[in-house]
């Protein structure tokens, strides 16, 4: 591995759904900030209903993942789930604020700046803390075995076999899709923290609803076959040539014929890697041609 590479590995995209007319933009948004003590990120689909859901899903992820940088010391290691709850809901409440003053300067409804959101913080360590509003999926890969930090011979818990984990249900609260401005939104938003000192999320991957069909299966649970082989190709990619080569054939990806095909939504998929050198279980490396 290269020493200069930047670790974690940030990989993302965002592509325009084929039902949008010509000249219209995609209305996903994600925004992701390095520290010293982690990434703090956001991901927001905007609702196909709303006249200006592009410009609220740019504006909720921004000022979303502003407050996670604000408030990293909470969200590190030493917060416990309530403070986490707090910055969760003090980031949409930013979010929405943004998109109110918005809509008053433009003299618009904020319900035409409607958007999905959510985010989370990946501390140094491994420790997600992450919260959730409407439809997408947050994903964890996390060791398969981690009774001890390290292998029997030493190795790092990367090397070895590591198991795909949803954080957020999709079939539950993503089933009525709230958005940022819907009333009593942060009724509908989740939070926790996962991932600890001998069990350490290793990679994070962010989708929206336009992908979420791709990457779960008809019960919700993670497709080790299309995300698990997306975290280690963009990681492999972003070690070899770098995150903005790996994120530009992300995007070639998400704006293929073999996933045209199948949905005419926006796509935006995220992905985050601690340890770039992932072993998902049960699958071969895909090269990048696969893409």
């Amino acid at each position: 591995m290269d020493d200069e590479k930047e670790i974690p590995i940030i990989v993302g995209g965002a592509v325009r759904g084929e039902y949008h007319a010509d000249g219209e933009q995609c209305e996903d948004a994600y925004s992701v900030e390095r520290l010293p003590e982690g990434i703090a990120f956001a991901v927001g689909d905007g609702l196909g209903s709303a006249k200006y859901s592009a410009e609220g899903a740019r504006l909720a992820t921004k000022y979303a993942v502003q407050c996670l940088v604000d408030n990293a010391s909470h969200l590190e290691e030493n917060g416990d789930e309530q403070e986490v709850s707090q910055v969760m809901m003090e980031a949409c409440w930013r979010g929405f604020v943004a998109i109110t003053h918005r809509a008053i300067q433009r003299d618009i409804a904020f319900s035409d700046l409607s958007t999905t959101l959510h985010a989370g913080f990946l501390s140094e360590k491994g420790r997600l803390a992450w919260g959730h509003l409407g439809d997408g999926v947050i994903f964890v890969q996390k060791p398969e075995n981690p009774e001890e930090a390290e292998g029997e011979k030493g190795e790092s818990a990367s090397s070895r076999p590591t198991a795909l984990e949803v954080v957020a249900d999709p079939q539950g609260v993503a089933h009525r899709t709230p958005a940022l401005t819907s009333k009593g939104a942060l009724h509908w938003l989740e939070t926790g923290i996962i991932g600890a000192e001998k069990k350490p999320v290793l990679s994070v991957a962010a989708v929206t609803d336009g992908i979420a069909q791709f990457a779960t299966d008809e019960e919700g649970a993670p497709r080790a076959d299309f995300i698990g082989k997306l975290l280690r190709v963009n990681s492999e990619l972003a070690l070899e040539a770098g995150e903005e080569t790996a994120s530009e054939k992300l995007v070639g990806f998400l704006e293929s014929k073999r996933i045209a095909e199948k949905t005419r939504d926006d796509r935006t998929l995220l992905t985050i890697s601690r340890t770039p050198e992932l072993i998902i279980e049960g699958n071969t490396t895909p090269s990048a041609s696969e893409r």
